[in-house]
Parts: C-alpha cells; sequence; structure tokens
C-alpha cells in the first residue's frame, strides 16, 4: 500500500506536469496558426491592392463603388475589412522634386510643336588611339504620335573629319557638305518613331594633328525639325587642358538649365479621394552660361510653367537683385490663374550681355494647385546674336502622388493584420511600403 501511494505521489506531478506541457504546445501552436493566417490574410490584401493599382481607371471605379473608402473581403475564411484613407498632411516623400535625381519626363508634346529632340555624346578618350573620337546622335520623338525620321544632320568641330563606320540606324555613309554631314533616311523606309521612341546612331571622326588646344564643340539636329532640334553646342573633345567650358571657334554658344531648388508648404488643398488637390510653392532656378567665344545679349526669357503653377508676385531675382515680375498670359480677360486648359506663359523682355564664360542666374517661385501627375517646364532664352531660341526641352520635373493609407483589419476583433503606404500617379500606382502584423 505504501508502494502504491508512494507511486502515485511521484507519478501525478508527472502527468500533470506532461499535461499542462501539452496544453502549452497546444496553446501555441493554435497561436502560431492564428498568426500565419492573419499574415496569409495580409498577404491576400496586398495582392488584393496591387490588382487595384495595375489600372488607375480599376482604382477610381473601385471609389465610385466605395464611396467610404471601406470594403468587406473574403480571405482565408475570414471576414476582412479593408480601409482606404487619404492623410491631410500627405508625406513629403510622396513629393520628388530633387535637383539632383529631377527623373524622367515623359513622353509629352514639347514648346510650339517641336516633335523630334535630338542629343549628341561623345565617348570617352581611348588614350590607345587618341587621334580618333566616337560621336552618338540620338533622335526622341517627344510629341504624342508617330513621326517619321527623314534626316540626321552633324556639324564637325573644325579640324575633324568623318572616318567612319556609321553604325545604328543606318550603316551607309553621310553626305559631307564642308563641315555638315547628312545621314539620308527616307529611301530606308523606316517605321515611324512611336511617342517616346529613339533612333541612334554612331560614328568615329578623326583629328588634325597640331590643333591649338580647347573644347571642340559639336551641333545636330534632325529633320523634320531642322533647327528647332538642334543639339546645342555639346559633345566636348576637350584637346589638353583649356579649362572651364568655353567652346573654341563658336562665337555665338550657349547652355541653359532649369532645375527644381525647393518645395515648401505642402499639403491637401481639397481632400476628395481619389483625386484631391494639393498646394505647394516650388523654387526654380534658371541658369543661362555663355560658352561661346564672344559676348552674348540676352533679349528675352520665356518660361512656360507646368499646367496648374503660378508665378509668385516679387519672386524673381537676377544674379541677386529683384527683377520686375514677368507679363504673363494668364490671368487675362477674368480668367484666373491656374487655368484648366493653359499654361502660365512667364516674358521678360531685357537686355542683358552676358561676357564670354559667364552667365546669369534666375531666380523664383510658382505656387502650385494640383492633383497627383507629372508637372514639367519649358525654357527659351532669345540672344541678338544668335537667329534661333535656345531651348531646354521639357525639363525640371516635378512629380506628385496621392500617398493612402491602407489597413486591413479581420474578423470581429477589428484586430490590424497590415498596413500599407499606397502611392498613385496618372497610370498605375504602387504599395510603397507594407507591414503584415
Amino acid at each position: 500500500m505504501l508502494a502504491v501511494i508512494g507511486f502515485m505521489a511521484l507519478s501525478v506531478p508527472l502527468v500533470t506536469s506532461a499535461l499542462g506541457l501539452a496544453t502549452t504546445a497546444s496553446i501555441d501552436s493554435r497561436s502560431k496558426k492564428q498568426i500565419m493566417r492573419r499574415q496569409y490574410c495580409a498577404l491576400g490584401v496586398g495582392e488584393y491592392v496591387n490588382y487595384l493599382l495595375n489600372s488607375t481607371a480599376r482604382w477610381s471605379q473601385w471609389w465610385v463603388d466605395h464611396p467610404g473608402g471601406q470594403e468587406t473581403l473574403d480571405f482565408c475564411g475570414e471576414t476582412v475589412t479593408l480601409s482606404i484613407s487619404l492623410p491631410p498632411q500627405p508625406p513629403i516623400d510622396s513629393l520628388s522634386a530633387s535637383p539632383s535625381s529631377p527623373g524622367e519626363v515623359p513622353p509629352i508634346s514639347a514648346y510650339n510643336n517641336r516633335k523630334l529632340q535630338t542629343v549628341k555624346s561623345i565617348d570617352p578618350l581611348d588614350l590607345a588611339d587618341p587621334t580618333t573620337r566616337i560621336y552618338n546622335i540620338t533622335a526622341t520623338n517627344r510629341s504624342s504620335s508617330g513621326v517619321n525620321l527623314n534626316q540626321i544632320h552633324d556639324q564637325l568641330p573644325l579640324g575633324f573629319t568623318y572616318l567612319g563606320p556609321t553604325t545604328g540606324v543606318t550603316i551607309a555613309d553621310p553626305s559631307p557638305s564642308g563641315r555638315v554631314l547628312t545621314w539620308n533616311l527616307s529611301s530606308l523606309g523606316l517605321p515611324d518613331l512611336d511617342s517616346g521612341e529613339s533612333a541612334s546612331l554612331s560614328f568615329k571622326v578623326s583629328i588634325a594633328g597640331g590643333l591649338p588646344e580647347g573644347n571642340y564643340c559639336n551641333d545636330a539636329w534632325v529633320e523634320p525639325g531642322g533647327a528647332q532640334t538642334t543639339s546645342g553646342k555639346t559633345a566636348k573633345a576637350v584637346i589638353g587642358s583649356p579649362g572651364g567650358d568655353i567652346c573654341r571657334d563658336e562665337p555665338a554658344a550657349a547652355e541653359l538649365s532649369k532645375k527644381v531648388t525647393s518645395a515648401t508648404d505642402f499639403y491637401v488643398a481639397s481632400l476628395t479621394p481619389p483625386l484631391s488637390t494639393y498646394s505647394v510653392v516650388i523654387g526654380y532656378t534658371i541658369d543661362i552660361e555663355n560658352i561661346g567665344t564672344a559676348p552674348l545679349t540676352v533679349t528675352r526669357i520665356r518660361d512656360l510653367l507646368p499646367l496648374g503653377f503660378c508665378f509668385v508676385t516679387g519672386s524673381a531675382v537676377l544674379d541677386g537683385n529683384p527683377l520686375a515680375d514677368p507679363v504673363v498670359n494668364i490671368p487675362n480677360n477674368n480668367t484666373p490663374c491656374p487655368d484648366t486648359e493653359d499654361r502660365q506663359r512667364l516674358t521678360w523682355d531685357l537686355s542683358n550681355q552676358i561676357a564670354s564664360g559667364a552667365s546669369r542666374v534666375l531666380v523664383f517661385r510658382a505656387l502650385a494647385t494640383v492633383k497627383a501627375g507629372d508637372y514639367w517646364s519649358d525654357l527659351l532664352v532669345t540672344f541678338d546674336e544668335n537667329p534661333d531660341d535656345v531651348y531646354t526641352w521639357p525639363t525640371a520635373l516635378v512629380t506628385l502622388r496621392d500617398a493612402f493609407k491602407v489597413e486591413a483589419q479581420i474578423g470581429d476583433t477589428n484586430k490590424v493584420i497590415g498596413t500599407f503606404q499606397v502611392w498613385v500617379g496618372t497610370d498605375t500606382g504602387i504599395i510603397n511600403r507594407w507591414t503584415v502584423k
């Protein structure tokens, strides 16, 4: 009897302990299964949100069907409540206006119906063959419809001679006329360049011996468009150590740049998802540099602001000195700025000489009242010494995205299983960051 009691005294705690361990293991197993199920449901919500974001039309229709910003879903045998909202204070990273990484301007029509943009570059010097260089010309269709590229022209610097071969869109040698090379593409039967599509060619040149040191600049253009498509004095072949950016033997040459330099007072002006309106003040800096060998006289600066942007009165400063407000096309005839269809055009008429190697810097601000989208500028500068305006092509990109907060709750417990930050632009959207709980 005593032996039985002794056995029970030892075994009961052991069995009880084992049962407690089993219970704990069972609870732990159920808890892990619940966590896995919730995570699985959250991943399903993420895929559903991605499906909505793949089409802005689908995203907009979701808001029509769910004006309150909520939808009840059934994932993995659970009821999930999806809530989407637009915070009254947008995160600053939903606005991209960085001068160091301005982003790529989408294919859009340029100023005054310009269609083909020409870019000229030069390969790095091959030290094993210093008497030759390789040039590259690229023509990009900046319009919204197809364009047939007929001809490519290039004006070589003095002392440079076409050597060939030509590679790329054509392998035929060009027809020379003095320093100008012309590739005729019309007989090749090439298809039109689609919107945003590019065509390129490359070719080798020889450099005469004994040339004075300097920056030997190059210019290319295409047809249709002619002078309106010029690349500008770029693709500098440097001989010796000239220092600076002056293009040798080029009396009338200028470089323009327009950059976004600040973004302040950013807030939601009208909270009406999915198409809310934002307000932000954008600071711009225009740099006009004389890279020619003779003085240049600026007679007009014309800036076409993005749609929805308006010049801030009294904000223009030229070389550190206040500049009179520009002449604008809107407001006009009781039409306020911003206008829903027309971009505000800023025009400064002046007479300002820039010495060779010098530059002028114009800064100003614009107030934007806009929806999510991509917003760019066009800048033209007129010089007395140059028959054609110098043009930047669409530049100074400001990108604004709707930044939605998405939250998923499971069952009747209102347990949050996932949160997402969603960016939506003009065509599609992305999940910028998400957390599965």
